[in-house]
């Protein structure tokens, strides 16, 4: 039974001392961020490639459906990389969807077949600009999702 331990967090590990012998033992850890210790682990790692690998925000739900992992861990996973800043995320009709971080994109839905679209083109740059000079603001990043009717419903009508 441990008589101590203490957590070096510059050198990332804990130190435990024992009653009955000088020795110590140190147990590593990746992450530790307050007093709980936190690491990537394989799924966190296997939920990230999956949302870094999609065009379009998914939910927990089409995370489930791209690989084996329970809901649970998979809500789990995604608490953790976004607290991490890996990933973003936005609720639309009571779901929230993920997305990578790594890049700057914005989205457009169809409001007939819900398909969310990737929008690569950003002209906001100005507006922004406009923005902090009218309101003496800082923006710091935006999201915009644009709804409508898409090509392929459109056609359909």
């Amino acid at each position: 039974m441990a008589k101590n331990s203490s957590i070096d967090k510059t050198k990332r590990h804990v130190i435990l001392s024992y009653e009955n012998d000088s020795h110590f033992h140190f147990l590593n850890f990746e992450h530790l961020e307050g007093d709980t210790m936190e690491r990537t682990t394989k799924n966190r790692e296997s939920i990230l490639k999956i949302i870094e690998s999609s065009e379009v925000p998914l939910t927990a739900y089409d995370i489930s459906n791209r690989c084996k992992i329970s809901l649970p861990t998979i809500y789990r996973a995604l608490n953790f990389l976004a607290r991490n800043g890996d990933i973003r995320s936005f609720t639309l009709d009571h779901y929230a969807y993920y997305y990578s971080s790594a890049e700057h994109k914005h989205f457009f839905r169809c409001t007939t077949c819900e398909r969310l679209f990737p929008l690569y083109e950003c002209s906001i740059e100005d507006y922004e600009k406009h923005l902090e000079d009218r309101m003496g603001i800082k923006i710091d990043e935006h999201f915009i999702l644009f709804t409508g009717t898409c090509q392929e419903c459109l056609q359909q009508r």
